[in-house]
């Protein structure tokens, strides 16, 4: 009878190849070594989560998750001293913003100039109208002159924004050089306690944020505030009785916008955090991917992932929604003054106190005037969330290392001028040819 085949098991280990054995037992050391490091990555993870001791230390007052800060002995800043702080950032930058908000002086001089002359002009029409056998009136050449001040008006625009942006990321890369080399002058404790997703949103999202507290919000506000009193000036030189009636809606909206802008500061600051938190937990994910694909925990992953954006997002939408039901009763009360203008208005002109131009250039004004109130309102909830990022840049460039750094932070960053002074010669004075090897 021909011999029976061993089975499986009965098959010794020694009637194995050297080369099958050999692989096998790199396996096995692999897979050891992976559930070791795994096992200790939790470890180091459930650790982290733990609450200080001490519940009546700082650190426990500012921690994260349950995560004590590193930047917990750094001070909050107020609204004012962190203004101020983004000031002195951009001292450099003060001849561009300043030129950029001289351009106003010529833009809302000929937008303030527009409702009046069409006031202007309507009456002369209505008198021409009127009076047959007066002199002809021709609207055209009357337009082609509006239609020239304005286009003046948009190449201020022009130049407005051209510096602006100029100035914008002038600050913003000095603040993140500023904000690196800081972080890099820390001592390893503020790396063990600060997760590398969050001073990768403080340098990113943050600063980016900031830069626009000192530019384009601040020229913005500016306009605002001049459109809005000269608006004010013209409204209360063509008739006082409604001038008090347009601007009845001010006071409740002004208190409103005092008590909204802390609000949002807080919820905008809690945001940013968030988003921090899900982009260090994808730092986390990507810097062991290995260990994710050895135990297939890609799913595990993405649900922590989405759960942390979701959360953010959430946040995100509870602030949007605030300011979006803020925007609109401003919105409401500025075009509701604009209504009983036109309704009290209507009545003072079949009175024969105003004529019809007049009140056209009254309603001109008031809408002028409602949608820069509308715009300060939007403009006040930007440097609020600016603010807020503020805060975050500052805690971590404020923070004294408990161990000294071996560079000064400071003197790393280069100066702007010298950086702008860099040409193609002084790159080709330093290039490889131009140098001799001794």
């Amino acid at each position: 009878t021909p011999p029976t085949r061993p089975t499986t098991s009965s098959i010794s280990i020694t009637m194995l190849p050297r080369s099958i054995l050999i692989r096998s037992a790199n396996i096995v050391s692999a897979k050891h070594r992976s559930q070791s490091l795994f096992r200790a990555s939790a470890s180091l993870r459930c650790f982290s989560s733990l609450s200080p001791i001490n519940p009546a230390t700082a650190e426990e007052k500012h921690t994260e998750n349950g995560v004590p800060s590193a930047l917990s002995s750094t001070s909050e800043l107020s609204t004012k001293e962190t203004l101020e702080r983004i000031v002195s950032l951009s001292h450099e930058e003060m001849k561009l913003i300043g030129l950029s908000a001289a351009t106003l002086g010529m833009t809302s001089s000929v937008t303030l100039l527009l409702p009046y002359l069409s006031g202007q002009v309507i009456d002369a029409a209505l008198v021409a109208v009127s009076n047959p056998d007066s002199a002809s009136f021709d609207t055209v050449p009357v337009a082609l002159g509006l239609f020239g001040l304005t286009a003046l008006a948009g190449r201020g625009v022009y130049i407005r924004s051209l510096l602006l942006t100029k100035a914008a990321n002038r600050i913003v890369s000095r603040l993140r050089r500023q904000l690196f080399a800081s972080t890099l002058a820390q001592d390893m404790m503020f790396f063990d306690l600060t997760r590398p997703g969050d001073i990768l949103s403080r340098l990113s999202a943050d600063a980016q944020l900031v830069q626009a507290a000192v530019t384009t919000q601040a020229v913005s506000a500016l306009r605002g505030i001049i459109m809005s009193a000269g608006s004010a000036f013209m409204l209360f030189s063509t008739s006082t009785s409604l001038a008090v009636v347009s601007l009845a809606t001010l006071p409740p909206v002004l208190l409103a916008a005092r008590s909204f802008g802390r609000s949002l500061r807080d919820r905008q600051t809690e945001v940013q955090r968030l988003h921090a938190d899900a982009t260090a937990i994808a730092e986390e994910i990507t810097t062991g991917i290995r260990t994710v694909k050895q135990f297939g925990a890609e799913r595990h992953e993405v649900d922590r992932y989405s759960e942390a954006v979701i959360k953010a997002h959430g946040e995100a939408i509870d602030a949007g929604k605030a300011q979006a039901a803020f925007d609109g009763a401003v919105h409401v009360a500025a075009n509701g003054a604009v209504l009983c203008v036109l309704g009290y208005g209507g009545t003072m002109v079949l009175s024969g106190d105003i004529t019809a131009g007049e009140l056209t250039g009254f309603l001109m004004y008031s809408l002028l005037m409602a949608g820069n109130i509308s715009s300060l309102s939007s403009t006040y909830a930007e440097t609020m969330k600016s603010i807020a990022a503020a805060g975050r840049v500052f805690q971590v460039v404020d923070r004294v290392p408990l161990i000294p750094p071996t560079f000064n932070a400071t003197s790393m960053i280069a100066d702007d001028a010298a950086a702008r002074n860099y040409d193609d010669t002084d790159e080709a004075n330093m290039s490889r040819d131009s140098c001799s090897v001794q």
